[in-house]
């Protein structure tokens, strides 16, 4: 996935795996050159997509849904919600929308494991991820077999 969407840094790609429920670590950093899995984590899905499973996926702005396929890491910055990060939806019609819908990386609420479409991870975390992926990695969302 990352030569079919070029993604210009090819050392870490992110899958997360929308089958599995939102207790699950569910979030791999993949490390490219040594071929293994460096990071399992939680990640969130939108309240709106479903309860434990993300089923419901939208690239409609005011959804308040989860959006699927591939995206590209762009620039870490602090935010409303903490050390955050923009990504880019490389599926036209599927996520296109992503960065007008304000769809990024975050650290979760204390507390509340969903969001409103964003990938929110735990705090103790959210910064190791951020500082590995940013700047032109692949971000993987494989949806849940409903999605």
């Amino acid at each position: 996935k990352t030569a079919q969407y070029n993604a210009p840094a090819k050392d870490y790609a992110v899958i997360i795996d929308f089958s599995r429920s939102l207790l699950s670590r569910r979030l791999y950093l993949v490390d490219l050159k040594e071929d293994r899995i460096v990071l399992r984590s939680r990640v969130s899905h939108a309240f709106r997509s479903g309860w434990l499973y993300a089923n419901e996926f939208s690239n409609v702005s005011g959804s308040k849904k989860s959006c699927s396929g591939a995206f590209i890491t762009e620039n870490p910055y602090t935010g409303k919600f903490g050390f955050s990060m923009v990504i880019r939806g490389e599926d036209k019609g599927i996520n296109d929308h992503t960065k007008g819908r304000s769809i990024v990386f975050h650290p979760m609420k204390k507390y509340f494991p969903w969001s409103d479409g964003c990938f929110a991870t735990p705090p103790a975390v959210n910064h190791f991820l951020i500082n590995k992926i940013a700047g032109g990695r692949l971000v993987y969302v494989m949806p849940s077999s409903g999605g």
